[in-house]
């Protein structure tokens, strides 16, 4: 029988293999939307919001002004 791998035995590679497969590894990020997309599209969506309103109190002034 061979005896027990002591403490400073390098793992085999099977275990060594799984050790860089971490989340911060991973560079599969392609699902998420980008930082600058996601900002670009708010302030679409402000700048949107802002329009509208303006124009529907524009309408009302003339209509009732």
């Amino acid at each position: 029988m061979s005896a027990p791998p002591s403490c400073d035995a390098p793992r085999p590679l099977r275990d060594r293999r799984f050790l860089h497969h971490t989340a911060v590894n991973d560079d599969d990020d392609d699902d998420q939307p980008r930082f600058l997309a996601m900002i670009g599209l708010v302030a679409l969506a402000v700048a949107v919001v802002i329009l509208v309103f303006f124009g529907v109190g524009y309408l009302f002034g003339r209509a009732f002004l």
